[in-house]
């Protein structure tokens, strides 16, 4: 299959704020840093196309109450993305790193979507949507937004001529077998969750990934943290069984780690590379962009560091 372009959608956007303190002993604690960054799964492959000269235009699902905070830092990394508003606001997740770099995860609800909104979004997908398009839909489904109708919304999406990276918490097995995305891309706890096992051998793993190949899953990418990329699939009889080891680093935050991985597969795929080394540079972006504060893009020398280093293999059951 060959991708024209990308386009990205992002249904739940976050506001990823990351606060450095002195401790939580004491009930006043001092803040010493902060870093605020506009987020959510598709914003963030989104961003590291763009960092990596691949364009991509996203579609922002957005609360207004707190919209200038938000946009303004998109604005600010010059991503191209149009919106639809609704009441209420963007979520936002919060991140405290202690000074043994411990980190305490919060998480605020954010907007209720209706139906008049989803319909709104499709309207804008139909003029965004053109052949050879692959849509990111990513990210957890808002607050109002059924498995039904994000279903019915990725059926909308495929019927415009797209094909689909999904990468969501929000579905089951079933859901994503209805849908049949040309990538999936799940860490192991989501994967269990989607499949509602616990996939502790490799042989339950390979089950996993064979349910979803004959349903129409063409490729799936597991991200594992420090513990490197499966990946299953290929391009028609070329089935692969891939694993890919990565080095240990000095993990600085892991926020947006598995949106890097997704993204450095899909901008090998759109350069042509053959799977091993789609896998090679999606690990090799996931590993890291953990090496980098906040939510952010892979940079070039963390790469040059770490790209010689990660090793692809076939994976033996």
């Amino acid at each position: 299959m060959r991708i024209e372009r990308f386009i990205a959608l992002s249904l739940n956007p976050a506001l990823d704020t990351t606060l450095w303190i002195d401790g939580l002993e004491r009930e006043y604690n001092q803040v010493l840093g902060e870093q605020c960054e506009a987020a959510g799964k598709a914003v963030n492959v989104a961003r590291v196309l763009k960092a990596f000269d691949c364009p991509c235009k996203t579609l922002i699902l957005a609360g207004e109450n707190n919209r200038r905070k938000y946009f303004s830092r998109l604005d600010s990394d010059a991503i191209d993305y149009d919106a639809v508003f609704l009441s209420g606001e963007i979520r936002e997740n919060i991140s405290l790193v202690l000074p043994d770099d411990k980190m305490i995860r919060l998480a605020r609800p954010g907007f209720t979507v209706s139906k008049a909104q989803i319909d709104e979004i499709k309207a804008h997908l139909a003029k965004m949507i053109t052949p050879g398009t692959l849509a990111v839909v990513a990210g957890k489904n808002p607050i109002g937004l059924s498995e039904a109708e994000f279903i019915d919304l990725c059926a909308f999406i495929e019927s415009k001529g797209a094909v689909l990276a999904v990468d969501t918490s929000s579905v089951k097995e079933c859901d994503i077998c209805a849908i049949r995305p040309w990538i999936i891309k799940p860490n192991l706890e989501e994967l269990e969750l989607m499949t509602g096992e616990t996939l502790d051998t490799h042989e339950k793993l390979a089950a996993a990934f064979a349910r979803f190949h004959r349903e129409g899953v063409q490729h799936i990418l597991l991200s594992m943290g420090g513990d490197g990329v499966l990946y299953s699939g290929g391009e028609g009889s070329d089935y692969q069984l891939l694993r890919a080891e990565v080095p240990q680093v000095h993990v600085k935050s892991t926020v947006g780690a598995g949106d890097s991985t997704l993204a450095g597969f899909l901008l090998s795929y759109h350069k042509g590379k053959a799977i091993d080394e789609c896998v090679r540079v999606a690990a090799s972006f996931g590993t890291a962009s953990v090496m980098i504060d906040g939510t952010n893009p892979p940079r070039k020398q963390e790469l040059e560091q770490v790209y010689p280093q990660v090793r692809v293999s076939k994976f033996i059951l």
